[in-house]
């Protein structure tokens, strides 16, 4: 009697969070969930851009859906995305495994970030984006599409297939890289007879573990587990335990990522030292900043 009832309660404490939710947001259309599971199975059918494309048709432009325990509120409006970017400062985004110590890093990101991080993230990342600055990369940008159609002149004239996906990504690493550090990542080269060629690949084999191993729809059983069951220290602690196939190339890709990313930041910091203090100079004044200005505009914005 005492297990079934520890049973029930369980099983209540599961599925209270989810009835509220349900309940609060009943105003917003979007298709029949099940409990935990969500709108998984259709998603694991169809993938995650087709399904929200079909809900975008049938329920318009905001909508609901589940990702297993988490409702995620999809907008398909650009003018009101950008509203809900400037006005949400914090988002409960479904948080990755943390697989090992590492791992942590990825709570501190600019997506996820809250708060007094938040406000100094985007402080430090807001002149990159401006109008002028993106001016100065221009320049690297073309040169890269550049390549790429380079590439893609020399395939057609052959008639082999080719993976345009797979080759925006390359591009796109290959951005990244001349435009955040300076650097010729090596990406759009396909000999991989070089050194400097080798290490692109690697990158690239990296980044595309990356995105396969850590996806809902095809990635690792304890990505899936991590989308319905409420304890993810739990489905951590299994996932580090009785690592599977995606789990382990999903740990090492991503000590892959953070050792270029890591090194390349080094290298940075000791060639310009005084730019490395301003910087750091500049982001704590930026958090102090920040900080008011959101106190202020907590008082002054309407909830």
């Amino acid at each position: 009697m005492l297990a079934l009832l520890v049973i029930v309660l369980a099983v209540v404490a599961c599925l209270s969070p989810w009835l509220k939710n349900r309940w609060q947001y009943r105003h917003i259309p979007g298709p029949f969930a099940l409990p935990l599971i969500g709108n998984l199975v259709p998603i694991m059918r169809m993938g995650l851009h087709e399904y929200m494309m079909q809900c975008r048709l049938r329920y318009g432009t905001v909508f609901k859906l589940y990702l297993g325990k988490s409702m995620l509120l999809v907008t398909a409006d650009p003018d009101l995305a950008r509203k809900l970017n400037y006005r949400m400062i914090n988002r409960v985004i479904q948080g990755q495994l943390q697989l090992n110590d590492d791992d942590k890093i990825n709570s501190q990101g600019l997506v996820v970030a809250r708060d007094d991080s938040w406000r100094m993230l985007r402080l430090a990342w807001q002149p990159t984006f401006q109008s002028g600055s993106l001016e100065g990369y221009a320049d690297l940008m073309d040169s890269s599409a550049q390549q790429l159609a380079q590439h893609l002149r020399q395939t057609a004239d052959s008639g082999e297939p080719v993976d345009i996906w797979r080759e925006l990504g390359r591009m796109t690493l290959h951005v990244v890289g001349s435009t955040a550090y300076g650097v010729d990542f090596h990406t759009l080269e396909h000999d991989s007879s070089s050194g400097a060629a080798a290490e692109g690949v690697e990158l690239v084999n990296a980044c595309q573990t990356i995105f396969a191993a850590g996806s809902i729809t095809r990635g690792s059983i304890y990505i899936l587990l991590n989308t319905i069951i409420p304890l993810p220290q739990l489905v951590g602690w299994a996932a580090r335990t009785m690592p599977d196939k995606r789990i382990t190339k999903l740990i090492q890709a991503r000590r892959t990522i953070r050792a270029v990313s890591m090194d390349l930041i080094n290298k940075w910091r000791a060639a310009h030292p005084a730019a490395d203090a301003a910087a750091a100079n500049g982001t704590a004044n930026g958090l102090a900043t920040g900080t008011a200005h959101g106190v202020a505009a907590s008082t002054e914005t309407p909830m």
